[in-house]
């Protein structure tokens, strides 16, 4: 059975994510992918051993600070040796980072709702950006104090339905302006619910849409590392 290498951008955590150029600098460039991530069922001990092997290369990586940044910024998408850390230490990082972002930033003020035109688009980019916003965490009601929508009126577009095939212009512009930045922001007090409905819906997060226009009813989301 043939390995799967770290060969085309040269960092395991860009495989389903956007490329950058650090990513082709990284030290795992040519080592085999489950290296990294492990095989199914695998053995505590074997599973040290393994860890251990890859952390020796991150250490001399030159770009483990960047890899460490990007996966850290991966929210719940927390798996194998990425950074020069395992899973597990980057969940307490990423737990402590989240902590300190939330006591240090001011809370934004949250919009009123606005009133929309009769102006509508095509629903299918709303809902797609609504879906792949709740696997990373994002509750409507965040969504809605950001763009000033109804989190009601965000829920029932983000489910879909034969009621709801299109949506004002200003809220599709208003959330599709938002977009790139909430990806980058953590999630609220109310992420945890809000993964876990996304994950039984097995909707498709923002790895899936990069390089995809999702406005397009036609397109279709990328193979991703996460569905493989």
């Amino acid at each position: 059975m043939r390995k799967t290498t770290i060969e085309r951008t040269g960092s395991p955590l860009v495989l389903d994510t956007p490329i950058t150029a650090w990513a082709t600098k990284a030290a795992c460039k040519g080592e085999e992918l489950e290296l990294f991530f492990g095989p199914d069922h695998e053995k505590q001990a074997d599973r040290e051993k393994r860890e251990q092997e890859a952390l020796s290369i991150c250490r001399t990586c030159t770009v483990v600070s960047e890899c460490l940044e990007a996966a850290l910024s991966q929210g719940a998408r927390q798996w194998g040796v990425q950074g020069g850390m395992t899973a597990d230490r980057r969940r307490t990082a990423r737990k402590g980072r989240d902590k300190l972002a939330v006591e240090e930033a001011p809370a934004p003020k949250p919009k009123k709702p606005q009133r929309l035109s009769t102006e509508r688009v095509d629903v299918v980019g709303t809902m797609r950006r609504l879906q792949a916003l709740a696997v990373i965490g994002h509750s409507p009601k965040a969504i809605g104090a950001v763009i000033g929508a109804s989190s009601s009126y965000l829920n029932d577009l983000r489910t879909g339905g034969t009621r709801m095939a299109s949506v004002s212009v200003e809220v599709a512009d208003a959330l599709a302006r938002e977009y790139p930045r909430l990806v980058r922001t953590p999630p609220g007090v109310q992420s945890a619910l809000t993964m876990r409905n996304a994950a039984k819906q097995g909707w498709d997060g923002p790895p899936a849409w990069v390089g995809v226009d999702m406005d397009d009813p036609a397109a279709r989301p990328r193979e991703t590392a996460a569905a493989a």
